[in-house]
């Protein structure tokens, strides 16, 4: 048997064969004969719509076309969703939507448009007023509000952890999710209700903001899985809150397409988030940075959302919850937190020394290598930390892969300086926010159906031709 890797496969739309059909989650469909006349590449004959693994394939161009549900519900790819073609998150649909009449709400990350503010050379608070007007009629907002109910449910999380929470970390068994109030057990689907917070589980815990975090996770290190916080991300938090609007959201990787399409944001087989657009996608929707710049007016508009005035690019978690801890323990804190550097420049780690003398230790650790190394640690049981902000992408999400990028950049020292830039942006003023203080926070408890995940051991898929 041999694994199917979907970022080994040399096209852009990807030929499933019948026995890539993963007999953990539906019985496979009658065999049919399979063809391979390229290296790489498993192609699948097929009748109209057919179902295939997990979901109706549909034909282009005669080959079958993977839905990105499919995508997620195999353990081909880890990070690298820039390999697949994600056909219905593009630009072009987007323009659509807008044109079409439907009520359209778009929520800009932080990080997407501190990379716009500094390519345009303005502030954020101008770059998102010259958003707002360029993406009508489509309403534009922060998404602040939903990042604040994200730390506040996640501090929450962490201080249930530290108080109730288990050594225990078994691997939980194969299933799939259908909605955020079912799952699939094998071939049986199961109503389990809305997904709580975790706060029994064990130490560290480990943010789940991003998704290439949890796509790695889920695929090939299942042991990781109790580990990761139940809180969604900014982005699923925001969608979650929607009412009779299609949700759009600029983020700056591509990997929050694939989170945007997990059956777990979803109720009634309606998406809480329709369209995740890369920084880049949004910026060529509304006709590229000149026509940015040519819309800024100067004024500031929206919020200030920055909750520390240091190391929250990408979203704040760790600096979030480690005030929140030492406020609960009784702790002081120091204006700024004395991060330590470790093995490299995008692992730092800080202690929250407690005054019965229990040290809590916090570590920020970004790119693959780290994503690695804590994964590694927790599977031999020799983690040090309480709580790690984990992301894929080096430097975080000021870094991320859809971000804008210079064309003339070629060298680690000029992406330094970009991030430095997109960093400064973001920084600018250091306005800060008080999450217990944001429009939603009054609400949070009543919100609590809403505000969490569950995620899924998702087995190696093995082609066989004897399924």
């Amino acid at each position: 048997m041999a694994s199917v890797f979907l970022a080994d496969l040399d096209a852009d739309v990807i030929g499933l064969g019948a026995d890539c059909t993963n007999p953990q989650f539906v019985k496979p469909p009658a065999k049919k004969k399979t063809t391979s006349n390229r290296k790489g590449r498993v192609e699948l004959s097929m009748e109209e719509d057919v179902v295939v693994g997990v979901g109706v394939m549909r034909s282009v161009g005669g080959r079958a076309a993977v839905s990105v549900s499919d995508c997620l519900a195999c353990s081909g790819c880890v990070t690298s969703a820039e390999t697949v073609l994600l056909s219905r998150d593009s630009t072009g649909e987007f323009n659509a939507m807008r044109a079409s009449g439907e009520r359209v709400e778009v929520s800009v990350s932080q990080a997407s448009l501190a990379s716009i503010a500094a390519q345009v050379g303005a502030s954020t608070g101008a770059t998102f007023g010259a958003l707002r007007r360029l993406l009508a009629p489509a309403t534009v907002a922060h998404v602040a509000s939903a990042l604040d109910l994200a730390l506040l449910e996640l501090a929450d999380e962490f201080l249930g952890r530290v108080r109730v929470g288990t050594r225990d970390a078994p691997v939980p068994e194969p299933t799939r999710g259908v909605s955020s109030e079912r799952i699939l057990r094998r071939d049986v689907e199961e109503r389990v209700g809305p997904a709580r917070r975790r706060e029994d589980g064990p130490l560290p815990l480990v943010v789940a903001e991003c998704p290439g975090v949890v796509c790695f996770v889920e695929k090939t290190a299942a042991h990781a899985l109790p580990y990761l916080a139940s809180t969604k991300s900014a982005m699923a938090t925001f969608g979650a809150l929607k009412s009779d609007t299609r949700h759009v959201s600029v983020v700056p990787c591509a990997d929050k397409k694939l989170e945007a399409a997990r059956k777990d944001l979803s109720r009634d087989g309606t998406p809480d988030v329709d369209l995740a657009l890369t920084t880049k996608e949004a910026v060529d929707a509304v006709g590229g940075v000149d026509t940015i710049r040519a819309a800024l007016r100067g004024e500031e508009e929206g919020e200030p959302w920055v909750v520390s005035p240091a190391s929250a690019g990408s979203g704040g978690y760790l600096e979030f919850v480690y005030r929140a801890a030492a406020k609960a323990f009784g702790a002081t804190v120091p204006d700024r937190l004395d991060y330590v550097r470790v093995r490299n420049d995008d692992f730092h780690e800080v202690d929250l020394a407690l005054p019965d003398g229990l040290t809590l230790k916090f570590a920020r650790a970004y790119g693959f290598r780290n994503v690695q190394r804590v994964a590694s640690a927790l599977k031999r049981g020799s983690s040090p930390y309480h709580f790690v902000e984990l992301m894929a992408c080096p430097s975080g999400c000021l870094n991320g892969g859809g971000q804008l990028f210079s064309d003339d950049e070629t060298s680690r020292d000029q992406a330094r300086r970009r991030i430095a830039l997109v960093d400064a942006a973001f920084h600018a003023g250091d306005k800060t926010r008080d999450p217990r203080a944001g429009p939603l926070a009054g609400r949070r408890h009543a919100l609590a159906d809403v505000l969490h995940t569950r995620y899924h051991n998702i087995p190696p898929l093995e082609t066989n031709p004897k399924w």
